[in-house]
């Protein structure tokens, strides 16, 4: 990978005056989104990989922190904003769904849209309803593997 002065944003280059994808920095920034989205990794855990990997940020400064990880993960240039090439493809489908027998089924017509591993959003009907308990008596999740940590957590 080569290592560039960070005048630009991380995972693009300027190229003939135009803005393009670097497509070494490409593979990082991916990286970065399956490990905060659908491995539930830390932005140090994510760093700590990246710098243990010996992927560099920059020429001035080469290492990893958790704050450049969280600016990546919430700057939307990456999925297509102002004018950037999207870089990362999200999709967002609202429709109505039942809760039976603590499944959410996926009207037919989504289906096909979909790839293996979604992220569900689920808002009420009833925006007055607070107590999640009696909003989804019957929705029960499955969290054995899964490690909670507070500090962590509160460092996100």
């Amino acid at each position: 990978m080569n290592v560039v002065k960070r005048n630009t944003l991380f995972g693009y280059k300027v190229e003939n005056g135009s803005i393009k994808i670097d497509s070494d920095e490409m593979a990082a920034v991916s990286e970065i989104y399956v490990l905060y989205t659908e491995r539930g990794y830390s932005f140090n855990e994510i760093a700590s990989l990246l710098n243990d990997k010996g992927i560099l940020y920059s020429e001035g400064r080469p290492s990893w922190d958790k704050n450049k990880i969280a600016r990546i993960i919430g700057d939307k240039r990456y999925i297509g904003d102002k004018g950037y090439t999207a870089m990362i493809l999200m999709s967002a489908y609202r429709f109505d769904a039942v809760i039976e027998g603590g499944t959410i089924r996926v009207p037919d017509e989504y289906v096909s849209r979909l790839t293996s591993k979604v992220r569900v959003v689920v808002l009420p009907e009833n925006k007055n309803i607070i107590d999640k308990a009696s909003l989804f008596p019957n929705l029960h999740l499955d969290t054995r593997g899964y490690k909670f940590d507070r500090d962590e957590a509160n460092a996100r």
